[in-house]
């Protein structure tokens, strides 16, 4: 194993430790049911975000 070798795998051990640090929920059954059915519900269109994302950025050379 080369340094570079070493250095790597050491460098994804601590990525993985500190993802696995956060990401990580525990949850009842009754929650984790309330999460799926939040999760599978079909996304609901806002409004203000959509008339948000139709306006031009100052940095678009692109003509509307």
């Amino acid at each position: 194993m080369t340094g570079t070798d070493f250095l790597q795998d050491e460098a994804e051990r601590a990525a993985d430790e500190v993802v696995m640090e956060r990401a990580l929920v525990g949850m009842s059954l009754q929650g984790f049911g309330a999460f799926m059915a939040a999760i599978e519900t079909p996304a609901v269109a806002v409004p203000e975000n959509v008339e948000l994302l139709k306006r031009r950025v100052p940095w678009s050379t692109r003509a509307n």
